[in-house]
């Protein structure tokens, strides 16, 4: 599917306010969301809408467990690799960094190690 620039933009943006290490948690889990809701709109996919539920109650639930900024700064890594693959049209890539995310973060919330490291 065609990238569209609105879509784009609003990765970066995401990912652009956690690379300026926003000041409160809520700043950070709102750059966090806005950055995986922007990714599903941009599949431009109607059966996304409902994973799109999913990821919000996901996200909804880390906010008790605050993390480090040097947590944060692995994970918005890992977002401006996927924004990067998206908007380079490499899908295989894209595909990959994401599923790598996703284990991630499964992993931390299990509290085991991370997949990178």
């Amino acid at each position: 599917r065609k990238r569209r620039a609105r879509d784009l933009l609003a990765m970066l943006d995401a990912v652009e306010r956690l690379e300026d290490d926003p000041t409160t948690w809520q700043e950070d889990m709102e750059a966090e969301r806005d950055f995986h809701t922007a990714v599903l709109k941009a599949t431009q996919k109607p059966l996304m809408d409902a994973f799109m539920d999913l990821v919000r109650t996901l996200l909804a639930d880390e906010t008790s467990r605050p993390r480090s900024r040097k947590v944060w700064r692995k994970i918005n890594a890992e977002h401006r690799s996927m924004y990067e693959a998206i908007e380079q049209g490499d899908s295989v890539k894209a595909m990959d960094l994401m599923y790598e995310h996703v284990m991630d973060k499964q992993a931390m919330r299990n509290g085991r190690r991370t997949v990178a490291g």
